[in-house]
């Protein structure tokens, strides 16, 4: 890299070409901008024979503002891509594409100059119309020029200061859809590969490869710069080189495709999104070694739907993705038995799996798929450990207590994902899995079901489809098993209901039934009995035939006194046409999925 210095004179001259080494003992400012005309434009042979500031154009314009910038903040060096690159040296240019998101990256300045965005004090207010407009947020290659300095700041065409990355971040992550943490620095690492290509959608650049070189140094991939290749073959290499980077050189050996039916569904999960990114930091670490997360709660609390949300999420960073249920020893058996059975339909010749039976001994199975797991050049696997739920720990003297380890691949490698109740279960990092804490993650997950965009103000106000929205989550939650999340809502649905209808309306009272049926399933047995007896009470009163409710409600209250387990067939739902069972466990369904969309969509547009 060679940095262009500042002399008292106005002028500019060139240090030498610096190494990386070299490099890093300058302090330097480095311009983002988008090019004008080739005609204007300052050009390496223009630099070296003292054309830089005096050359008609926009051109030296720019130059003489990084000039006057430096003298501001103190800075005797500064680089722009336009002069400091020999474009006519092939190995020198295809060096300077690869290498420029690190040099803008270790900026002490970066500036860029918008010269379609006017002086920001003579339009007031007026400038951030036409700053969302630049050309600037639309080129292919101030995508990373906006991601990697950490010192980033906008200047009009009249060189006026318009604020920096940090100052305007919530701006431009509205104009760009680059998320906040991005624009704040966060570990790129934190984002997938797939994420940081979306951020370059409908952005341009002058040479159709160069929407893949633009990337490189976003991806953190080097590959070969060539231009005439065309922009599909380019896409190509780089993901045969992502590929290669993620799952390693023959991971082609060892791929399987994602296809558990097990876990589909799940590829929103709301209100997790700190565990997922706690999970990936975790994960994703040293590539050459075993990563263990171990994610810990209570039953029911969505332990597994997390799992398997970052195993959707990531799964192309993977070669192989398995679920295994090691519930118990049984269990985690035949489960390495379908993983077994996976391997030999893709892989039908691989020395590890091929000899054993498929149809015999399980623990020889186990072996194998455990040998395969550990072959040193098959190191980019997922294995899930669902249900650990009764481990062999300290203070856990059950006889069919299982031990994980024996069913952890020998090699110290891959990306391990356990499962578990027990806070004893220490074989990796713990990621604890708590309830929803936020009312808006509820809205959110009504938002994904139902494919329309919802607000909390919306859902405050003791509006009918405020109430029902809440009573219909409060059912998903149930039916997966998330009795404390499905309490918090069927009782922001009942406040909801009252308010709107009252308390004896039938709608209301379908609610209360539905948390006697909760607390009864719970062993609550007093909370129980008092909202059945409520409901009972009210479908006695209101309106309209409600034998069967009455009957079925006396039918509960003696079960209760006489100690007998409640049946929860009398749940109630807020659209009485539709069958109970289309709502029933909506995880990995991907059909009753379509219902509950379908469902809510009825509720949202209903008068």
């Amino acid at each position: 890299m060679r940095l262009l210095k500042r002399n008292d004179t106005g002028g500019v001259t060139f240090t030498k070409d610096l190494s990386h080494v070299e490099l890093s003992r300058f302090n330097y400012a480095i311009l983002s901008h988008t090019w004008g005309s080739e005609e204007e434009e300052v050009i390496y042979e223009d630099a070296l024979t003292g054309e830089g500031t005096s050359k008609p154009g926009s051109g030296s314009e720019k130059i003489r503002f990084c000039i006057q910038q430096t003298v501001q903040d103190g800075l005797e060096y500064f680089w722009v891509d336009t002069c400091c690159i020999n474009k006519k040296d092939d190995a020198e240019l295809s060096k300077s594409l690869r290498s420029m998101f690190r040099w803008y990256a270790g900026a002490n300045r970066c500036y860029a100059f918008l010269t379609d965005v006017p002086q920001g004090d003579v339009l007031g207010t007026e400038w951030m119309h036409t700053f969302r407009l630049s050309r600037w947020f639309r080129r292919g290659w101030t995508l990373q020029e906006l991601i990697a300095p950490s010192a980033l700041e906008f200047y009009s065409r009249n060189g006026k200061r318009l604020g920096s990355k940090a100052t305007l971040k919530l701006q431009i992550a509205e104009i760009t859809g680059i998320p906040v943490k991005a624009l704040s620095g966060r570990d790129l690492a934190n984002f997938t590969m797939q994420e940081r290509r979306q951020w370059q959608e409908g952005r341009q650049t002058r040479e159709p490869e160069d929407l893949v070189h633009s990337l490189l140094g976003l991806l953190d991939i080097s590959v070969p710069v060539l231009y005439g290749e065309g922009v599909v073959k380019a896409q190509q290499r780089l993901d045969n080189e992502i590929s290669t980077a993620q799952k390693g050189p023959r991971h082609r050996d060892f791929s399987i495709p994602f296809g558990d039916r097990k876990m589909k569904g799940v590829e929103k999960l709301v209100g997790k999104k700190g565990e997922l990114e706690s999970m990936h930091v975790a994960l994703i670490g040293n590539r050459t070694r075993r990563s263990i997360v171990i994610l810990s709660g209570l039953g029911g609390i969505g332990k597994t739907q997390l799992a398997v949300a970052y195993a959707k999420q990531h799964q192309d960073s993977y070669s192989a993705v398995f679920r295994l249920n090691i519930r118990d020893e049984k269990s985690v058996k035949l489960s390495f038995a379908v993983v077994a059975e996976r391997i030999l339909r893709y892989h039908p010749s691989t020395r590890h799996v091929s000899f054993a039976d498929l149809t015999g001994n399980l623990d020889e199975i186990v072996a194998a798929v455990l040998a395969w797991l550990s072959d040193s050049e098959d190191r980019r696997w997922l294995v899930i450990y669902d249900n650990y739920d009764n481990p062999k720990v300290p203070g856990n003297d059950a006889r069919d207590a299982v031990d994980i380890l024996r069913f952890l691949p020998d090699a110290y490698q891959g990306s391990v994902i356990i499962t578990a109740r027990s806070a004893q279960v220490k074989h990796g990092r713990k990621i604890p899995v708590r309830k929803l804490t936020s009312a808006q993650d509820s809205v959110d997950i009504l938002s994904n079901v139902s494919g329309r965009a919802l607000s909390m103000k919306g859902l405050k106000s003791p509006k009918p489809e405020a109430a029902g929205s809440f009573h219909e989550i409060g059912r998903l939650y149930s039916n997966q098993g998330r009795m404390e999340e499905a309490e918090e809502m069927y009782l922001r649905a009942l406040r909801g209901k009252e308010e709107a209808w009252g308390p004896k309306h039938r709608s209301t009272l379908d609610t209360v039934n539905n948390l006697g049926i909760l607390y009864a399933d719970q062993g609550r047995i007093k909370e129980a009995e008092a909202m059945y007896t409520r409901a009972l009470e009210g479908y006695q009163n209101v309106e309209g035939n409600h034998e069967a409710d009455v009957e079925y409600l006396q039918e509960q209250l003696e079960a209760l006194k006489m100690g007998g387990r409640v049946s929860n067939s009398h749940v109630k739902g807020e659209l009485q046409s539709q069958p109970d069972r289309d709502l029933a466990d909506l995880a990995g369904q991907s059909d009753r999925t379509a219902r509950m969309r379908d469902f809510a969509s009825h509720i949202l547009n209903r008068p």
